[in-house]
């Protein structure tokens, strides 16, 4: 019984620090040294770790089926464990896109730890967070547990990334930035992978945002070694999407679409979906055909990421609106997708009133009078 807790507890360690296999495997070796009825529910905690696991290595199908299977076997006699498999099988639903689904599910489950635990739980803002990944508009109302010591750092660092991720990142790129780089350098100390590799995507974020290319090529570049190293394919996804920005911004359009298709290979590999990123300023939609040698096992291989590091060092060609604002770029390429300033406003949140500000800005310096002349410009940032 001591040996298969000391195997537990490697476990989740490992898993912490991104060590997936060795998570699996000492979860797996706990579930093996585990008494015949085990009371202290062992088992059922080896296998969360296990589907845990998956999960962060975008193993979606996998880890929804070990989660489900706790929560079978948990219902009766580990309400808490069934609980805890529960918010796995919530950040699955993020994933593949069912946005819906996931925020019924986040409230059906806060629902629930409320009726078990009425004061203040993980769980419960983790239900939250789900919500929230699943549907940026959705109000907060959980407290910050930043100074609470009964919660995990993975659920305090968790909740600054969430949050600061939903913010309008024109308006606030700085606070995001500011918000991203605190929590690597307190996720470096502890230390925890997970909350690592979001903050660092994020951060890239919030860089290209304020119009840093360089800086937000770096810490996507980090994030690809990151995931890389750790198995992090569905944060690789995300990290491909922020070098294809960039590289889209500076002219490097080659890369760009190289690395939208990559992202693109990574989440169907998994059964997953780009999740909302309203941290993200701009996407690229087009997709090119994947290097050879990009990609082993759904993850950016080496060569891979020391290529687009090269790449994103070259001279770049800005176009005519490299200089712009990047609410204008934004407002600029969804005008050229065809939609109306009305749904313009309700894609980023704002009011019709300033979609019709910035548009009118645009002409001005673009010397166009209207949205076709808009369309008939090339924005592909070619000298």
């Amino acid at each position: 019984l001591v040996q298969s807790r000391v195997w537990s507890i490697d476990a989740w360690l490992a898993l912490d620090t991104g060590d997936h296999a060795k998570a699996i495997e000492a979860a797996e070796r706990s579930m093996a040294g585990a008494a015949p009825d085990d009371r202290n529910g062992l088992t059922l905690q080896s296998m969360r770790c296990i589907a845990e696991a998956l999960y962060a290595m975008g193993d979606l199908y996998r880890a929804e089926e070990v989660a489900t299977e706790v929560v079978r076997l948990a219902a009766q006699t580990h309400p808490f464990d069934s609980l805890l498999a529960r918010t796995t099988l919530g950040w699955c639903l993020v994933e593949r896109g069912w946005r819906a689904e996931a925020v019924a599910h986040a409230r059906r489950l806060a629902e629930d730890i409320n009726r078990q635990q009425p004061e203040p739980s993980e769980i419960a803002v983790e239900a939250e967070l789900i919500a929230i990944a699943a549907d940026p508009r959705i109000e907060p109302i959980a407290p910050s547990f930043d100074n609470e010591h009964r919660f995990t750092w993975w659920m305090r660092l968790q909740q600054r990334i969430r949050l600061a991720a939903r913010l309008p990142i024109d308006e606030h790129w700085e606070h995001v930035m500011h918000t991203a780089a605190d929590v690597i350098v307190l996720a470096d100390l502890v230390p925890l992978g997970y909350p690592r590799i979001c903050a660092t995507n994020l951060l890239g974020d919030a860089a290209l945002a304020g119009g840093d290319l360089r800086y937000a090529a770096r810490a996507f570049e980090q994030a690809l070694r990151d995931a890389a190293r750790s198995n992090y394919r569905l944060r690789g996804a995300d990290a491909f999407d922020g070098v294809a920005a960039v590289a889209d911004r500076m002219g490097h359009h080659g890369l760009a679409g190289s690395a939208a298709a990559s992202a693109a290979a990574i989440r169907e590999r998994c059964g997953a979906a780009p999740w909302s990123r309203p941290s993200l300023p701009e996407t690229v939609d087009r997709h090119d055909s994947i290097p050879a040698g990009w990609l082993r096992d759904g993850l950016p291989t080496p060569a891979a990421i020391d290529a687009i590091a090269r790449a994103l060092r070259q001279p770049s060609h800005p176009g005519p609106l490299a200089n712009h604002p990047r609410a204008e770029v934004q407002i600029a390429l969804l005008v050229r997708r065809g939609m109306s300033n009305n749904e313009i406003a309700g894609e980023l949140v704002i009011s019709r009133r300033t979609v019709e500000s910035h548009l009118g800005r645009i002409f001005r310096k673009l010397g166009i009078r209207t949205r076709t002349q808009l369309a008939t410009i090339s924005l592909d940032r070619e000298p």
